[in-house]
């Protein structure tokens, strides 16, 4: 019980708090407990043991130092710029407020791999002889984050670098590709129910759905402030899908936002949605589990009206 217990994301969320959740891969059901390779301690002591040929008997001891995710987590005080560096992207749900950004808008979907790298489409051995690191990520509108002189193989933790120019001679490329710096800036903005094909184009959700309050801005204007952005366009969308229906001034109230009643029971609620306007997952403290589904996703946008695109600095010329 207090190996489990060590492990589980739960650990350092107040009582009645719903709990965070992570992907599990191959799975339809959310993770919530789990442990990092480097925070896992494993202990073997030998005792005499009678029933035993050699009269040795090995108790091994595991031990979580920190889960994998939750408020205990190393990855809970990261941001979208950087929590791909403590948990890969696929074990993030795609709109979870933490998710890497490249990989909440499917930047290096596209790129020409042989093999992703620990799942992560943005971390791979491409299949581009002869190529550097910097042609293989700019043909996908990206950028060189890091090279690796692994002979064509995954790196590793203190893999050695190349430089992003220099091209591989004998082997495939290894690289990580990342969005430009004006566009990975936009994974500051927060409460994004969906980016909508672009870091800097959300979908605002009108509630935080860890506490179920309203997130309450005003406008896109204020929206965009909260990362030190300009707004560039406010759009209404049909329904809460991302289609453009109309454009507004920046400045025009979001009623929808400042206004929304908070949920009555927000750990009650668990929504399950991989890629779809909910990323993340959360289940129920109570019992030390996920709770079974308590509203249906039609019911749970209907209590959570937005309609409205903030587009902000960085966006894409669309």
């Amino acid at each position: 019980r207090q190996v489990c217990l060590s492990m589980w994301f739960g650990m350092g969320v107040p009582l009645g708090a719903p709990v965070p959740a992570l992907a599990r891969q191959g799975e339809p059901e959310p993770e919530m407990f789990g442990c990092r390779a480097a925070d896992l301690r494993v202990r073997t002591r030998s005792v005499w043991w009678y029933f035993f040929r050699d009269h040795v008997a090995q108790i091994v001891s595991m031990e979580c130092t920190r889960p994998a995710f939750g408020p205990d987590s190393a990855v809970w005080n990261a941001t979208p710029l950087d929590s791909a560096d403590q948990l890969a992207a696929p074990n993030f749900f795609q709109n979870d407020p933490r998710s890497p950004i490249e990989h909440q808008v499917g930047a290096c979907d596209k790129l020409a791999g042989v093999q992703y790298c620990n799942g992560d489409p943005c971390l791979i051995v491409a299949e581009e002889r002869g190529h550097s690191c910097d042609e293989v990520c700019r043909e996908q509108a990206l950028l060189c984050i890091e090279a690796f002189a692994t002979g064509g193989v995954c790196p590793k933790d203190g893999s050695s670098r190349r430089p992003c120019a220099e091209r591989s001679r004998d082997t495939d490329p290894v690289c990580r590709c990342g969005l430009p710096p004006a566009a990975r800036r936009c994974g500051l903005l927060p409460h994004a129910r969906a980016r909508c094909g672009d870091p800097c184009r959300v979908l605002v959700s009108p509630l935080d759905f860890a506490t179920g309050r309203p997130t309450g801005y005003r406008d896109c204007d204020a929206y965009c402030r909260t990362a030190n952005l300009t707004c560039l366009a406010q759009q209404t969308v049909v329904s809460h899908s991302c289609k453009v229906s109309g454009t507004s001034s920046c400045s025009t109230a979001l009623p929808e936002l400042h206004t929304a009643a908070p949920m009555a029971n927000p750990s009650a609620v668990a929504v399950r949605v991989d890629s779809g306007l909910f990323g993340a997952l959360w289940g129920t403290h109570a019992k030390g589990g996920r709770s079974n589904v308590s509203k249906d996703l039609d019911a749970m946008v209907q209590d959570a009206q937005t309609h409205h695109v903030c587009v902000c600095e960085g966006a894409a010329v669309m």
